[in-house]
């Protein structure tokens, strides 16, 4: 089990709890036994989560998992990759392909949880898309 931290964004909490995929993400980081990108994508996967959905054609990105409308990034190692994620996110938003996204980052080992929700509060004007950002940390 994964010991985790939440910072909701414009109402991202909400949007998974309507969904039911919170207590599903949940159930997916109970499982967890390590802070691993790789064992936390095959447990979303197992639950049913589409994993590496392409963010358009013609590009290689891809959101690590994929559910109703709600776009996974899982990034244990540069905060880069998180403020290109925000960018996808924004094309999404405009495309009106996703409700909400899931960072789950680390809690103490870049990027940090802190720094993750430090770039969002940097950000806020132009981020316009519900987000949750999930700390972990093993137990």
């Amino acid at each position: 089990m994964l010991k985790r931290k939440i910072f909701d964004y414009g109402g991202a909490q909400a949007i998974l709890t309507t969904k039911g995929l919170l207590e599903q993400l949940e159930r997916v980081l109970d499982k967890a036994i390590s802070v691993d990108h790789e064992e936390v994508l095959r447990l979303l996967s197992e639950s049913g989560w589409q994993r590496e959905k392409l963010v358009a054609s013609g590009v290689t990105q891809r959101w690590d998992a994929y559910k109703e409308r709600i776009a996974v990034t899982v990034e244990f190692s540069l905060i880069d990759a998180i403020q290109r994620d925000f960018l996808r996110a924004l094309w999404w938003k405009h495309l009106a392909k996703m409700d909400a996204l899931v960072c789950i980052v680390p809690m103490a080992k870049e990027p940090t949880f802190s720094s993750v929700v430090n770039n969002i509060q940097v950000f806020s004007a132009i981020l316009t898309f519900p987000i949750l950002v999930v700390g972990v940390e093993s137990s």
